[in-house]
């Protein structure tokens, strides 16, 4: 018998329940619980509700009349033609929150009665058999010193970048108004409509502002020339950790030679490296981007894989970047104007994710 099944059987009394609503409770234990991260928090989950209107569920493994010994968070939601549940939508590593004494993927395969799309990555060869590779990130640790984190990056494609955008002039501040948030979106929007994909709506940059940015778990820098918005980026705080959620700017070439979008990341990783911050996260990025792996890259740190996976099944509704039905999607996406194009991203993007 292996361990795992040693594991299942130990923790069999542990019935997995469903829960739409989460309750209070769920919240309260998380200082407590291991694997933990901003993602489980009811903040984030208020911004999938209010942004993207998703209701966040829950399942939950208990003993009989006592707390969860651990619980996943989850949306029910459609992707193209199929419904799925998925932890969670703009959201990764979100794994099982648990005590430490419990086996998460044992009590995974324990609940083939209620598959979930978890992007994490499992260890269990079952598990590990339903698991598929869409994306990598990169960790950049923020050592002591600024200069020698500064040396750290890539000489031409971001010290350079940086220095030249400082020497034309373009200011970058942290901004906390909801109107700034506002202004960000309207940015967001060209900068994906150019890319071909479907914008976030304007309430879900509103719902990042009510629950996260005022609790200072949400930070909003903004590049202007001559006044007027060139580039932002959108970090989240979890714990030490920076997470980079969003980044947007100006389509205009010349405007991107000055190095508009290096000097705004620069200032947001040099906030976080003030405020305590340990270590960036770069955030995911499709396999089939290589172009967006390499400018991370350009920034030194440690790329790492990101799978997801489903204890019955992999999700097969997925469709890739370079399929001819996205491209051909990307193509017609590019072509609308801007004002049609964020009205259809809203339907879109809630079946893409």
């Amino acid at each position: 018998m292996s361990h795992f099944e040693r594991d299942i059987r130990a923790q069999a009394n542990y019935r997995p329940v469903l829960h739409q609503d989460i309750p209070d409770a769920f919240y309260q234990t998380l200082p407590h619980m291991s694997g933990a991260v901003i993602y489980h928090s009811r903040s984030w989950h208020k911004v999938i509700q209010q942004g993207l209107g998703w209701k966040v569920s829950a399942l939950a493994w208990h003993q009989e009349g006592k707390l969860p010994v651990a619980w996943l968070p989850f949306v029910h939601k459609r992707r193209l033609l199929r419904a799925l549940n998925v932890c969670l939508p703009l959201s990764y590593g979100v794994g099982m929150v648990r005590y430490q004494c419990v086996e998460p993927d044992a009590l995974i395969l324990s609940s083939k009665c209620h598959p979930i799309e978890i992007h994490a990555e499992a260890n269990h060869p079952d598990l590990v058999a339903n698991s598929s590779l869409n994306s990598t990130t990169l960790d950049l640790t923020l050592i002591d010193h600024e200069e020698d984190l500064f040396q750290k990056f890539h000489k031409n494609h971001i010290r350079r970048k940086i220095r030249k955008a400082q020497e034309s002039g373009i200011e970058v501040i942290e901004l906390t108004t909801a109107q700034a948030y506002e202004s960000y979106a309207k940015l967001q929007a060209v900068t994906r409509r150019s890319q071909g994909v479907p914008t976030y709506p304007n309430r879900f940059f509103h719902a990042l502002w009510a629950n996260l940015a005022k609790v200072q778990s949400c930070r909003l820098f903004m590049a202007h020339l001559k006044g007027q918005p060139v580039a932002g980026v959108i970090f989240l705080y979890d714990r030490r950790r920076a997470i980079y959620g969003y980044g947007a700017s100006v389509t205009d070439r010349s405007m991107l030679r000055l190095g508009v979008n290096q000097l705004t990341m620069w200032t947001a990783i040099r906030h976080a490296h003030l405020h305590g911050m340990t270590a960036i996260d770069f955030g995911p990025s499709s396999v089939n981007q290589p172009q967006l792996s390499a400018y991370k890259e350009h920034w030194g740190g440690v790329t790492h894989p990101l799978y997801f996976y489903s204890s019955r099944e992999i999700a097969t509704s997925c469709l890739r970047d370079d399929s001819y039905i996205v491209r051909a999607g990307n193509v017609i996406l590019k072509r609308l104007p801007l004002g049609i194009f964020r009205t259809v991203s809203g339907p879109l993007i809630r079946l893409a994710l």
